[in-house]
């Protein structure tokens, strides 16, 4: 059969494609705890590693990244390296790496590989379709990978400045993590900020990535503020009204909530420990993530769902908000009020759940 290389990417290998893709994610699922342990005893060694070096090079680092090694990959022994850098990130000097095995990310490589191989005997087109081909093919899924990876890691180090002998490293006031492919686009996991004020702070001073420890917050108004990955400990809210405010992929440990208004606020992504929310109302709030499936290309990133642990939530109202899966949160669940919301179908009752 008489098929050219663009015939065969247009017609044949989309659905391959779509099932490695599909493959992958299952794989990465199925054995999620045993890669996240596999991870963070890495980046424990990495820390601990960069500690003893630094007691020897006392240089600053201002980047650490976890990078899919893509020339590890050629050589059929796939590997990430957690690379640290000076002044400068990325752009700057590379100080040090340590490659670790990212055999877990490839399970389904092979499979993909022989799949079309196999497709392309079917088809009797090899004389026109050849191994260097199929590499090439195999080779736009890189990316998609390298997004595996930001996934897998996206969460597991959102709070870096809690790891073991962090507070030895000799770090820059900006110091950032991120993930990426290597000395390639990436994402930023964590960020250091230096000690801000919400209220009393300089335009420039950035509030993302922020951390607010024992802070007292009485009759405030937060308005369109921007408090991605955000980290609030041991904060006390009331009083307060909330209007236009991101919290995605915000932490909140211990910190109370009464008697507060939320107005189109976004916690898509959010971690609540140990929170407290009492005789509070919600207007038009944001709770899940739905991706817009038709328009993917519009698709910035991707947020879990509201993580709830030994929280509680009493005296709540919610109108025209998306509360699906939080009655099905690790909470103590009294009193809820919800008007025009979409929540499963259930209702929140007095009850632990």
């Amino acid at each position: 059969m008489e098929i050219s290389n663009v015939e065969y990417i247009d017609q044949y290998l989309p659905a391959l494609r779509d099932k490695f893709h599909e493959d992958t994610q299952n794989a990465i699922l199925q054995n999620r705890e045993e890669i996240y342990e596999k991870l963070i005893k890495q980046m424990q060694g990495f820390v601990t590693f960069v500690g003893k070096f630094q007691e020897q090079v006392p240089v600053e680092l201002e980047e650490v990244q976890i990078a899919l090694l893509q020339t590890s990959v050629h050589l059929n022994k796939p590997q990430v390296a957690i690379s640290a850098y000076g002044e400068g990130g990325l752009l700057g000097t590379e100080v040090l790496n340590i490659k670790y095995d990212a055999s877990w990310l490839f399970t389904q490589w092979e499979a993909y590989r022989q799949a079309i191989i196999n497709q392309v005997v079917e088809l009797h087109a090899e004389k026109c379709i050849r191994e260097a081909a199929v590499r090439q093919m195999m080779w736009e899924s890189m990316d998609y990978l390298i997004y595996c990876l930001y996934a897998v890691t996206k969460y597991m180090f959102t709070e870096f400045d809690h790891m073991r002998g962090f507070d030895n490293l000799l770090l820059t006031e900006d110091f950032r993590l991120s993930v990426g492919g290597y000395r390639d686009w990436r994402r930023v996991l964590f960020c250091r900020r230096k000690p801000v004020d919400i209220f009393f702070r300089e335009k420039k001073d950035p509030i993302t990535y922020a951390v607010f420890c024992e802070a007292v917050y009485n009759r405030k108004k937060f308005e369109k503020l921007d408090l991605t990955k955000a980290r609030f400990y041991d904060c006390e809210f009331v009083h307060c009204t909330f209007s236009v405010i991101c919290f995605r992929d915000t932490v909140f440990e211990n910190c109370r909530f009464y008697h507060c208004t939320f107005e189109e606020t976004d916690f898509c992504g959010a971690t609540m420990r140990s929170v407290t929310m009492k005789k509070d109302t919600f207007s038009h709030t944001t709770w899940n993530y739905v991706p817009d499936m038709e328009h993917l290309d519009t698709v910035t990133d991707i947020y879990k769902g509201v993580e709830w642990s030994e929280c509680v939530l009493e005296s709540l109202t919610f109108t025209a908000s998306d509360v699906r899966g939080m009655n099905q949160a690790a909470c103590t669940i009294v009193e809820v009020e919800l008007q025009e919301c979409e929540n499963d179908g259930n209702v929140f009752e007095e009850e632990t759940v």
